[in-house]
C-alpha cells in the first residue's frame, strides 16, 4: 500500500487532486473532514483551541465558529502558527488511525 501526503497552500488545488483520486476509487483521508468532525462533537481538541482562542469563537451552542477562527487567523500572521496546533494534532491522530484501519473520509 502507498501513502501520499499531500500539502498546499490555500486555492492550490488540493481538494480538486482529492477528488480525482476518489473518482479513480483511490481511498482518501482528508484532515479538512477529520478536522471538522473533531469540532462538531465534543472532542478534546474543543477544549484546546478554547485554551488558545478563548470562547467567543464559539456560539451559544458551544459550536466552533469557522468563520470568526478564519478571520483570526488569517488577520494575524503571528497568530498562525499556534492556531492549528491544537486541532492538528487530533486530525493526525484520527488519520495515523484511519490509515492503520485502512478507513477512508467518511464524508
Amino acid at each position: 500500500m502507498f501513502i501520499i501526503g499531500m500539502t498546499g497552500g490555500i486555492g492550490s488545488g488540493k481538494s480538486e487532486a482529492l477528488k480525482i483520486f476518489k473518482s479513480l476509487s483511490i481511498k482518501v483521508i482528508d484532515l479538512d473532514n477529520i478536522s471538522k468532525e473533531i469540532t462538531e462533537t465534543s472532542h478534546q481538541a474543543i477544549q484546546e483551541i478554547k485554551l488558545v482562542f478563548g470562547d467567543a469563537i464559539f456560539d451559544k451552542d458551544n459550536q466552533l465558529d469557522r468563520k470568526k477562527l478564519k478571520e483570526i487567523i488569517f488577520s494575524d500572521l503571528i497568530e498562525r502558527a499556534p492556531s492549528g496546533k491544537p486541532n492538528y494534532q487530533w486530525a493526525q491522530q484520527y488519520a495515523n488511525a484511519r490509515v492503520a484501519s485502512n478507513q477512508e473520509d467518511k464524508k
